[in-house]
């Protein structure tokens, strides 16, 4: 059985600092981070009702740049003990232009070339997309886990 994905409940983390000496070794302030997943956790959860790409696009910006702090940085390496990554391959569809400005291509596609839209219509094509997905580990991943057993250091 699979793990749910990461997008409804962005990591709770309650659980991953066993005492105050772990915070202070590794320079992470746990309520500092709590409120950095907090506000990325209000972004994600905004993605269902996003209509357009640019909104999309817009929250995975927000987000990204919450990991860009100094609270997520402390704690990114505790933290990603705790999930996998993975990344798949789905198609879409979608009427962006991917061709390279000014190329054949370009020139002929009415999605890219402006003009050609006053008399041909930009058709969606199949396209396909690379996906990644944050799964968290399962308990008893975390425990057979070697490089995660308490006062291991990588």
């Amino acid at each position: 059985k699979q793990a749910e994905p990461v997008v409804t409940t962005v990591l709770n983390f309650k659980d991953v600092f066993k005492n105050e000496q772990d915070q202070i070794d590794n320079l992470c302030d746990v309520n500092e981070l709590r409120q950095v997943i907090a506000q990325m956790t209000d972004f994600i959860e905004q993605m269902p009702n996003c209509s357009t790409n640019d909104g999309l696009y817009n929250i995975i910006f927000q987000v990204d740049t919450l990991t860009l702090t100094d609270s997520w940085s402390r704690c990114r390496k505790r933290v990603e003990q705790f999930y996998n990554l993975t990344q798949n391959i789905i198609v879409t569809e979608d009427n962006n232009c991917y061709f390279e400005e000014e190329s054949k291509e370009w020139l002929a596609d009415p999605c890219c070339n402006i003009e050609l839209g006053w008399e041909q219509c930009c058709e969606s094509k199949k396209i396909n997309k690379t996906i990644t997905q944050i799964w968290l580990k399962e308990a008893a991943e975390i425990i057979n886990d070697p490089k995660l057993v308490c006062g291991s250091q990588e």
